[in-house]
């Protein structure tokens, strides 16, 4: 057992200094021994084709966001809720209030900003389910009607 640790540990040292030789060799040379990563990378990318670097980078065009909607990271003031889940339920109210103004004044104006969460608390009532189920709100309702609302307003925007 010993003669193996022994063997592991020799062969792990080796391996180092074949890497560490690697890095230290004139940029010019033909490399020769084990590659470490950065050069497997370097190696494949070489042969790449212009849609294959595309793909490769997972970054996202920053003109396909959205006009209009709620900014990533917005959350609801704790003093409004405790629960994350209720929460999450007062962001899906604030979503429907901004799409029901939209349907009353036709605008396709953003309206996000322009509810308080003293308005989405004062209408938080209105959606609260009666089924003593523990549960403040019934999340995937909410968002299915906020979810069909914000469909008509991409509809009739032409967004």
């Amino acid at each position: 057992m010993k003669s193996i640790t022994i063997g592991i540990v020799c062969g792990v040292a080796a391996l180092g200094f074949g890497v560490v030789y690697n890095m230290i060799s004139k940029p010019d040379e033909p490399k020769g021994g084990p590659l470490v990563p950065a050069q497997v990378v370097e190696q494949l990318a070489q042969g790449e084709t212009e849609e294959q670097r595309k793909f490769r980078s997972m970054a996202i065009p920053a003109n396909e966001e959205p006009e209009c909607a709620l900014p990533f990271g917005w959350k609801v003031p704790e003093r409004l809720a405790d629960k994350g889940i209720e929460r999450a339920g007062l962001l899906q109210i604030l979503r429907i209030m901004a799409l029901e103004k939209w349907q009353e004044t036709g605008s396709c104006e953003c309206f996000y900003n322009q509810i308080s969460w003293d308005e989405v608390a004062a209408r938080a009532p209105e959606f609260e389910l009666n089924d003593n189920s523990g549960l403040r709100f019934n999340i995937s309702e909410l968002r299915a009607k906020a979810d069909d609302l914000e469909q008509h307003r991409i509809k009739g925007c032409n967004l």
